[in-house]
């Protein structure tokens, strides 16, 4: 039976009472503006880079974007407006120093290829934050998806021939958001101490838990991954014994596989036959389970802390 309590009303709420509801809804973002810079790009009122080299065109758009800007400042978030002249000055200034440094991305990718000279694309952030298919609203404001790196660059899918998944022996995650495998006993504790989990840019500590391997199986068939790099092997050093999630119950709780432990260092280890045997099955149960070979696996800070099992790269554009 339908409930007899009366819906809210929207005009029963202040505009400042509206806000002060929506500022409780946490994601975890960064709070650096990201966000709300998308906004502008989809709504189409975005300052692009090019706008800063031309001050007459750079002036109308601005003025026209913070009177948007500033209307909603003003009037639904209570808070100071931006100065126009001001802001102006500082990004006229931005241009003069970034306009060196710009270029045609797209034909000098484009030229790359012809040449055969191999090019790396490197992305940012995890793929499950990615706008549209990642754990969505608990997601960042672009994709982060290897699609991503043609539309970004401006080039055709067909440029890239080859894609490296990364992902951590363990599992992480900054802010809020489902995290199935999470720990918050000493085991995450001890990932996140000795991981030295701690968000790149703002600080904050990251949450911990087991392998998630339903969710890296995802991430692989979204990115079209051909090889994995598992990275901070030497984190697990010690533990009596690690998990792998390979599904989730009726609660959607994970379902572990459970592997023994190593008590050996594998800090700095270069070989595959260096590493202990429980991290070999480890490796191995890895790859059985995501039909996806390891390529690399890093043991350490250094960039000589790496095992190469499979070489990645070779001098074909992509």
């Amino acid at each position: 039976e339908p409930s007899k309590q009366p819906l809210l009303s929207e005009s029963s709420l202040s505009d400042q009472q509206h806000y002060e509801q929506y500022k409780k809804v946490k994601i975890g973002t960064t709070c650096r503006g990201i966000g709300p810079a998308y906004e502008d790009k989809i709504g189409r009122r975005g300052i692009r880079l090019a706008d800063l080299f031309q001050e007459r065109i750079f002036a109308a758009k601005l003025q026209s974007l913070l009177q948007y800007h500033n209307f909603l400042l003003q009037h639904y978030y209570q808070v100071p407006t931006i100065d126009y002249q001001e802001t102006f000055a500082a990004y006229v200034k931005y241009g003069s120093q970034l306009k060196p440094y710009t270029a045609d991305i797209s034909s000098m990718l484009e030229h790359a290829g012809k040449k055969q000279q191999p090019v790396l694309f490197e992305g940012a952030q995890g793929a499950m934050l990615d706008i549209d298919h990642g754990t969505y609203p608990y997601v960042t404001a672009s994709s982060t998806l290897a699609a991503a790196a043609a539309i970004g660059s401006g080039v055709g899918p067909a440029f890239i021939n080859k894609v490296l998944g990364i992902t951590k022996s363990y599992t992480t995650r900054v802010g809020e958001g489902p995290f199935p495998t999470e720990l918050f006993d000493e085991t995450g504790h001890f990932l996140a101490e000795k991981g030295k989990e701690f968000g790149a840019t703002t600080g904050r500590p990251r949450r911990c838990g087991w392998l998630d391997l339903t969710a890296l199986k995802k991430t692989i068939r979204l990115n079209s991954v051909d090889a994995l790099a598992i990275t901070k092997l030497d984190v697990l050093d010690g533990l009596p014994q690690v998990k792998l999630a390979i599904n989730y119950d009726s609660g959607n709780k994970p379902v572990y596989e459970t592997l023994p432990g190593w008590q050996q260092q594998t800090t700095g280890v270069t070989t595959y036959q260096e590493l202990p045997a429980e991290a070999q099955a480890f490796i191995r149960y890895i790859e059985h389970f995501l039909a996806v070979p390891v390529a690399m696996i890093s043991t350490g800070p250094d960039r000589k802390d790496i095992v190469i099992l499979n070489p990645v790269y070779d001098s074909k554009p992509g």
